[in-house]
């Protein structure tokens, strides 16, 4: 069985402005507060199902738990058997946490050099900079900080970077959002995880951010979009299309390669 494991946000889910579709084109998956906030198209949806009938696919997203519940995709029309949340602090089995990684987790958090209570006390200088904006502990493992673009400073955040090292954690900035995590949170590690409990012929990967290349770098073939921050990783396929047009094209290249022998998808 081929294995199939892709980021969500602006790699296959996008907001209003990334979507790069007109309204009629767009389906709501995600609503907050009733305002409409995420959206696929219908190609992008029956392909996903496709990939979901032929494939194991597993979502894997930065989301929280509670975020990633708000998507409607996921709930009601492709439920997938495997789910990553939490840039993989997370691991859903047929809905359900998966108690093993969950106790890995915790491990991970007892362990660190700098328990999570006390990161924003001990870099509260660094972290009440003007364009760090109001932020947010994700289910216990992470921060996120919002981000005024127009002001940040792009070289205190890599000092901050390097101040959080020594400390077992760093920082990603994604966008307008600032990622506080423990350096081992990885998507990557996630997914290693979900390999060693059964045999995949091949593995397929897809994601737009520096968050991840540690899953893009244990696939067999790995795809990108040209919005995204890793376009220059070795290895990684570059779509040259952006917004749900790469999600399209990506899923059916994805779609066409799965009817190949899997010694002709390695030579792609």
């Amino acid at each position: 069985m081929k294995l199939f494991t892709s980021d969500l946000d602006r790699t296959l889910i996008f907001s209003e402005r990334s979507i790069g579709k007109l309204e009629e084109e767009r389906i709501c998956i995600e609503q907050l507060e009733n305002k409409k906030i995420s959206y696929v198209t219908k190609r992008i949806c029956d392909q996903l199902e496709e990939i979901n009938n032929r494939m194991y696919f597993v979502p894997v997203t930065t989301r929280s738990l509670a975020q990633y519940e708000r998507i409607m995709l996921f709930q009601n029309t492709i439920i997938p058997p495997v789910a990553i949340v939490a840039n993989g602090g997370v691991i859903l089995r047929n809905g359900q946490v998966d108690l093993e990684w969950q106790k890995r987790m915790e491990e991970l958090m007892a362990n660190l050099p700098m328990p999570i209570s006390e990161v924003q006390q001990c870099f509260v200088k660094q972290l009440t900079k003007p364009y760090l904006l109001k932020n947010q502990m994700m289910d216990n493992l992470f921060f996120v900080y919002g981000v005024n673009l127009n002001t940040v400073n792009l070289v205190e955040l890599q000092e901050l970077k390097n101040q959080l090292a020594p400390h077992g954690w760093t920082c990603y900035l994604n966008g307008r959002k600032l990622y506080i995590m423990p350096s081992e949170l990885t998507k990557g590690n996630a997914v290693a995880y979900i390999k060693a409990q059964q045999t995949f012929d091949y593995h397929i990967a897809a994601g737009d951010s520096f968050m991840d290349m540690s899953m893009l770098a244990l696939a067999d073939w790995g795809l990108a979009p040209a919005h995204g921050e890793i376009t220059d990783m070795p290895s990684i396929e570059v779509i040259n299309q952006k917004g749900a047009a790469f999600a399209e094209q990506c899923l059916a290249e994805i779609l066409q390669a799965d009817e190949l022998p899997i010694a002709k998808i390695i030579k792609l």
